[in-house]
């Protein structure tokens, strides 16, 4: 095996290992708004339930479940943002980690093919 190819399946086994958990934060980032919604609709759907029984005369009735849709969106807002702050943290470190290791390679490479000539 070449050297450059050892640098290389090195450098890609080290990103494999720091880029691992990544697919987590963006698979909850993903979801938390979409889980947001689907509470913001079962919130709706609870409310227009009550007005449908109980019927407009009676308004308290449905601040339940506008209230639970508009929590259930608020907690899927904020999970997702609270997420999206570490997951570009780590993407851009990775990145970071990824530019340097390109660079000592090349350097590598060039010390050694310099070296052998």
């Amino acid at each position: 095996m070449s050297p450059a190819t050892a640098m290389e399946a090195a450098a890609q086994a080290e990103l494999r290992r720091v880029k691992a958990y990544l697919p987590i934060l963006d698979t909850v980032i993903t979801l938390a708004p979409l889980l947001g919604l689907l509470g913001t609709i079962t919130g709706m759907i609870s409310a227009f339930g009550i007005v449908s029984e109980a019927g407009l005369g009676q308004p308290n009735a449905i601040t339940g479940g506008i209230a639970e849709a508009l929590i259930a969106t608020a907690t899927g807002l904020f999970v997702a943002i609270m997420t999206l702050l570490p997951y570009n943290y780590f993407r851009s470190k990775v990145d970071r980690l990824t530019e340097r290791m390109e660079e000592q390679a090349t350097r590598l490479e060039l010390f050694l093919c310099h070296r052998g000539a």
